[in-house]
C-alpha cells in the first residue's frame, strides 16, 4: 500500500499555514488601504457638497430669528475621528468671522471610518472651510483669497500611512 508518510504531512500542513499567514496580513492591509481610499473621497466629496449647497444659495436654518444664514462650513480639528458641518450665522453676513463660533448652527459629528483620523490640518490644528453664496466665496481660516487648506487623513494604526485632501480658494479640490 502506498501512502502519505507523516513527514510529508506535517510539511504540506505548515506550508498551508505560512500561504494562510501572508495572505491575512495581505488582506489586512488592504483594506486598510480601501478605508484610507474611501475616507477621502468622502471628504471630497461632502466639500463638494457644500461647495454646492452654496451655489445653489439653499437656505440654512440658525436656530435663532435674529440671525442669518451666510454660509455653509466644515470644521476640522487635529487628531479627531471626526469632523463638524456647520451653518455659518451672524446678524450681519458682512461682518460675518466665517469660522466656527458659537452662535452657528452646528448639525453634529460627522464620523469617520473607524480605522482612519484626522493626523494633520493645515494651515492650523483648528481649521474652517466656509462657502458663502452665490458664486460661492471660499473662505480658509477666514482668508478668501490666494489660500490654500489640506485635511490630511492617516490610519489610527499606523500614522505614517496616509492621504491628503486639498481645498484652495478657488474651489478646486483634489486628493493625494
Amino acid at each position: 500500500m502506498r501512502g502519505f508518510t507523516i513527514i510529508e504531512l506535517l510539511v504540506t500542513v505548515a506550508v498551508i499555514m505560512i500561504l494562510s499567514a501572508i495572505l491575512v496580513g495581505a488582506g489586512s492591509q488592504s483594506k486598510n488601504q480601501q478605508a484610507l481610499n474611501q475616507t477621502a473621497s468622502f471628504l471630497a466629496q461632502t466639500l463638494s457638497q457644500y461647495q454646492e449647497k452654496a451655489m445653489g444659495a439653499q437656505q440654512g436654518d440658525c436656530h435663532d430669528a435674529g440671525l442669518k444664514a451666510c454660509g455653509f462650513g466644515l470644521n476640522f480639528k487635529k487628531n479627531n475621528a471626526f469632523f463638524q458641518p456647520f451653518i455659518d450665522c451672524a446678524s450681519d453676513c458682512a461682518s460675518s468671522s466665517h469660522t466656527l463660533t458659537g452662535q452657528d448652527a452646528v448639525s453634529g459629528n460627522t464620523s469617520l471610518n473607524a480605522r482612519v483620523k484626522l493626523c494633520d490640518v493645515d494651515p492650523s490644528n483648528n481649521l474652517d472651510i466656509v462657502f458663502v453664496p452665490p458664486d460661492p466665496q471660499i473662505y480658509i481660516q477666514n482668508l478668501s483669497w490666494n489660500k490654500e487648506a489640506q485635511v490630511v487623513i492617516c490610519l489610527q494604526s499606523d500614522g505614517s500611512r496616509q492621504k491628503k485632501v486639498k481645498i484652495n480658494s478657488a474651489g478646486r479640490i483634489e486628493i493625494e
